[in-house]
């Protein structure tokens, strides 16, 4: 008695499945285009990888943007870092620190991105900016970094502060060193 019971059972959710699914597409098909539908925007995935190369070792890098432009040197102009390496990739468009064999802060040269929704096209969740002026700058910040920042802070474990400006992006990550220098 219980093997038939069971049997229906599986015969019954089997049927239900495909009546379901002929629904479905049948719907598909007569309906034709809703004019009335909402359409999300579609969010430009080309940069994703950028999230993927933060805290990369140089050879990492170089499979996702190509060789360095040249090779890859000592900087005077470390930002945040004690001491740093710097290279160029893709002819100038990403210009990038590296800190103890690790990508700790990269430039991108892409104007069109400055907007509010940037760190969305560059691989991060959508966030409101913590601080930004629209004709000059969108900033979202870390608690190390917060400074002028008026909204809530970034909340991505080891992301210090991504900014957008009319004519590039910049975006850091925490560094493990000595703060007292």
């Amino acid at each position: 008695m219980k093997y038939l019971f069971y049997s229906c059972i599986i015969l019954f959710g089997t049927i239900l499945t495909i009546s379901c699914g002929q629904t479905k597409d049948k719907a598909k098909n007569t309906n034709g285009p809703n004019p009335t539908a909402i359409t999300t925007p579609v969010v430009d995935t080309s940069n994703y990888f950028i999230k993927r190369l933060l805290n990369a070792s140089p050879k990492e890098v170089a499979k996702q943007l190509g060789e360095p432009d040249s090779i890859i040197k000592a900087s005077n102009d470390c930002d945040y870092l004690p001491s740093c390496f710097e290279a160029t990739y893709q002819m100038g468009k990403y210009n990038v620190l590296y800190y103890k064999n690790r990508l700790k802060w990269i430039e991108i040269d892409q104007p069109e991105f400055f907007h509010e929704n940037v760190i969305q096209n560059i691989g991060f969740p959508n966030w409101k900016p913590t601080w930004s002026n629209p004709s000059a700058t969108f900033s979202w910040r870390s608690n190390v970094t917060k400074g002028t920042a008026t909204g809530p802070l970034i909340p991505i474990e080891g992301l210090r502060e991504v900014s957008a400006f009319p004519n590039f992006i910049v975006i850091t990550v925490e560094a493990d060193y000595d703060k007292r220098f």
